[in-house]
């Protein structure tokens, strides 16, 4: 949407370089890096007056549209309660409206991205929200304007605009309703266009402290006990849902602090631990990936080193090498369960003799959606199927006498958009690796379940255990635990 400009409307180089307080060569690398808007007439520059005094302002350049947003628009203020006063910027009010409407819905995250919807050739552009689990349909976009919104969202999230080729990750701080939100975006391309994944989190909720954590006691000290250690590897487990950033983060700000040399290589959610250095994948040449994060690090000596993923039989290898320095080791990895990701990670390692005493404490995370509040119901269950959970739970780890009798299941109600559910909860087990653990690693034939009842021997509380101490009180249906609880 272009709008014929006048003589007046339009500045040289050199009046646009004199508005602004700087050189031209500053200005032609602000045009390079397109932070600012220019047009060429001829061999020579212009610049909107327009986009001149905005740039002074602090705000993004004007992206033209090649579509118009307003039907967007429309249907993106008929999801927020109060009445939204719209700028000069589509894509600035359309950047504001998801980030509101997420935040209405109470959800995780949200999706933007083009897709064929079924066996039609034509492709649409949808908007989807991630709410207690499940993705809910949101608003269509005109498929025109999917890569105008996405350039915003990366000039906001301080990426490459004009990288469109390979994927970018950054971080939005925004403030809304007397609060600051984190906003973690990721932009993915694709065979129809770029996709866009936005992580919402209220940032004084982000990294709590451990004490502020829904974990037990036990699992919360044996927590601070391995972030104390050195020459360790400490792993933070679960599948990509379960929010095990947010966790490992907040290890991170337990041990952050000026006597703590603490590097990581840089994950969105990461960027306000203090007295950390970051690392950019990206600054370590054509090939970057976290093997070779681990070893430019080590020249700094450290003496906490994180990161994202302990996946590959590389990092693996590398972490070893820390470990054996005298770094503490902390990592994500995304496997479920605390006994799967000790044997997974045992399988990639080159030496599991060597790497397996180098572990200190597996924490895995899993989610379980919540019933809601409003609309759950009552029900009952019989004494039999009551003692097999009971039973079940008690191999877990869990006092049978402690399980309450609070049988309820889903109704559905205009608050959790008819589902039944609302919200979820983080459960979490902590494997340490115990002497007895690593006898039973040395046998050939040793099966989960013996590992299992070593750590429950040991203090751990298993997520099936979690799971059905949940059910009995009321939170979490039957249904759903059914899903989770693996028999």
């Amino acid at each position: 949407m272009k709008n014929t400009q006048t003589a007046e409307d339009l500045l040289t180089m050199a009046e646009a370089a004199d508005r602004l307080k700087t050189t031209r060569t500053t200005l032609y690398r602000w045009l390079r890096d397109e932070k600012i808007v220019g047009m060429k007439t001829g061999r020579q520059w212009r610049f909107q007056r327009s986009e001149v005094e905005r740039f002074l302002k602090g705000n993004a350049p004007q992206i033209d549209l090649p579509s118009d947003p307003s039907e967007f628009l429309a249907a993106l203020e008929n999801e927020v309660p109060a009445k939204f006063e719209r700028g000069e910027n589509p894509m600035q009010d359309a950047f504001q409206l998801m980030v509101q409407v997420a935040v209405e819905k109470s959800a995780d995250s949200f999706h933007l991205a083009c897709c064929q919807t079924g066996t039609e050739v034509e492709k649409t552009t949808w908007l989807r929200f991630r709410v207690s689990g499940d993705l809910v349909l949101g608003p269509q976009l005109d498929n025109r304007l999917l890569a105008p919104l996405v350039k915003y969202w990366k000039q906001a999230a301080a990426c490459d605009p004009r990288e469109t080729s390979l994927p970018q990750d950054g971080l939005i701080l925004v403030e809304h309703d007397h609060t600051t939100l984190s906003l973690t975006a990721s932009f993915l391309p694709s065979l129809l266009g770029e996709s866009l994944t936005v992580r919402v989190q209220d940032r004084s909720l982000s990294h709590p402290r451990l004490e502020n954590r829904e974990i037990s006691e036990t699992d919360r000290r044996r927590i601070r006990e391995a972030l104390v250690q050195r020459s360790r590897v400490v792993i933070v487990s679960g599948l990509s849902s379960t929010e095990k950033y947010g966790l490992l983060a907040t290890c991170l700000n337990e041990i952050a602090g000026p006597s703590v040399k603490l590097m990581t290589v840089a994950h969105p959610a990461w960027g306000s631990v203090p007295w950390a250095t970051h690392l950019r994948l990206r600054s370590l040449g054509s090939h970057p990936n976290y093997a070779t994060a681990i070893g430019t690090i080590l020249r700094s000596d450290p003496d906490v080193i994180a990161f994202a993923k302990l996946g590959e039989a590389e990092t693996v290898s590398a972490a070893q090498d820390a470990a054996l320095s005298g770094a503490l080791v902390i990592a994500g990895a995304e496997f479920e369960g605390a006994v799967p990701t000790l044997k997974s990670l045992l399988k990639l390692a080159d030496s599991p003799t060597v790497f397996s005493p180098l572990i200190e404490l597996i924490v895995s995370q899993r989610q379980v959606r919540c019933l809601c509040k409003m609309c759950s119901a009552q029900t009952k269950v019989d004494d039999r199927f009551y003692q097999e959970i009971t039973a079940l739970a008690q191999t877990g780890g869990l006092d049978p006498a402690e399980l309450k009798r609070n049988f309820r299941h889903a109704v559905g109600c205009h608050a959790c958009g008819q589902s039944g559910y609302r919200g979820r909860k983080i459960l979490t087990e902590t494997l340490r690796v115990t002497s007895k653990i690593l006898r039973l690693l040395g046998q050939e034939d040793v099966q989960d379940d013996d590992l299992v009842q070593v750590a429950v021997a040991d203090g751990m509380v298993s997520h099936n255990a979690r799971v059905l101490e949940l059910v009995c009180r009321g939170d979490c249906s039957v249904d759903e635990a059914a899903k989770l609880v693996r028999a």
